[in-house]
């Protein structure tokens, strides 16, 4: 047990070791509140939300953040032997964040284009009734670069997995949004 230690703490000396001495390196931090514009249950919803990271040269490592701005009504179709065939309506909203992995290309450009990955989780309140979802999404980007300012286009499409009330297919969507990255360096 205690080798198992001692390998973890070499192999963190080492990589804090790494940083540190790579010529170069720009190491910071990164904050990016975003307004995203998407859709829920084939409906326009807008988010507000963002990012905050730890940045490694052209590497962003950090989490994110997104909320609806307004609740949206959905229309359930419901059958029972009881009551028969019926429709309601409820309002929901959509939550969901995670961690984000991203990079940007072309370093001494004006315009660098970017790539990232979020992997989280979040969920729906259905009817007063939260939902958990799984969330990977996929980010393509460009940022135009002003001294330690970005402001930042955003194209990622939602992929939602394991709902338990009601169709990954209402909460799967692209998303569009402007952001505004401040960095430390």
């Amino acid at each position: 047990m205690k080798m198992n230690k001692l390998y973890w703490i070499i192999l963190l000396l080492l990589f804090i070791g790494g940083l540190t001495f790579c010529e170069d390196q720009e190491i910071g931090w990164v904050i990016s509140p975003e307004l995203r514009f998407t859709t829920l249950d084939e409906q326009k919803l807008t988010m507000v939300g963002g990012q905050i990271g730890l940045v490694l040269d052209q590497w962003i490592f950090g989490a994110a953040f997104y909320y609806g701005t307004s609740d949206i009504v959905s229309l359930v179709d419901v059958s029972s032997e009881d009551n028969g065939n019926y429709s309601f309506a409820f309002p929901r909203n959509l939550i969901y964040g995670g961690g984000v992995v991203g990079r940007s290309f072309f370093a001494r450009s004006f315009v660098q284009p970017y790539l990232g990955l979020l992997a989280g989780g979040g969920g729906s309140m259905v009817a007063n009734r939260g939902d958990g979802i799984f969330i990977v999404e996929p980010q393509l980007g460009a940022d135009i670069i002003i001294s330690k300012v970005r402001i930042s286009g955003v194209v990622s499409y939602r992929f939602s997995f394991f709902s338990d009330w009601f169709p990954t297919s209402w909460v799967s969507g692209w998303n569009y949004g402007i952001i505004l990255k401040i960095y430390s360096h």
